[in-house]
């Protein structure tokens, strides 16, 4: 089978076709301008309110903890990122580069294993475990890494309106290569 999707790392072509041609329709559908409110719209009013949600559940839990948001956030992060969402952000970005860049079909994962957990000690090391504020950090990192896929959803959807279904996913593989390039 001979694929359109070239891919910077070694996950098997067939996968990502399949997922795309299994949307496809769907998006096809969303593309015709037609008087009923499409899917997309749809799928962009859910994820705005899904956004909505996680961002007042963030809100809420912060002050819950005592932890203001807007002091940290006017602190240059000299040091590396200073709240959960900026760790979770700088997380995401240093597991993209390690994915892109681990052969996965490798018999030794350990060495991105490694690497993983040397990316989640740089991007969480303002985390002081002694403080009780941070009790609530497993439920920040789910709520922001939440919010982090729904605002990549609401991205992607822009995206793909723009381009169509046929350039789409070449321009997911450009994307993903620029921004994971060092």
């Amino acid at each position: 089978m001979n694929s359109r999707v070239t891919f910077p790392f070694n996950i098997p072509d067939a996968i990502i076709d399949i997922g795309f041609r299994a949307i496809e329709p769907a998006f096809r559908t969303m593309q015709s301008r037609s008087s009923f409110p499409g899917p997309q719209r749809i799928i962009q009013k859910g994820l705005s309110g899904m956004h909505t949600v996680l961002t007042a559940l963030q809100t809420t839990v912060q002050a819950i903890t005592g932890q203001n948001r807007q002091e940290d956030s006017a602190i240059p992060p000299v040091d590396g990122p200073q709240d959960i969402n900026a760790a979770v952000d700088d997380f995401a970005n240093r597991l993209a580069c390690i994915a892109r860049i681990t052969a996965w079909q490798s018999h030794d994962m350990s060495t991105a294993l490694r690497e993983a957990l040397a990316a989640a000690r740089e991007s969480f090391g303002y985390l002081d475990l002694s403080d009780p504020r941070n009790l609530a950090f497993p439920l920040q990192f789910v709520l922001s890494m939440g919010t982090l896929l729904v605002e990549a959803g609401l991205r992607g959807l822009v995206s793909y309106e723009a381009l169509g279904a046929d350039q789409f996913p070449k321009f997911c593989v450009d994307i993903f290569e620029i921004f994971t390039d060092n």
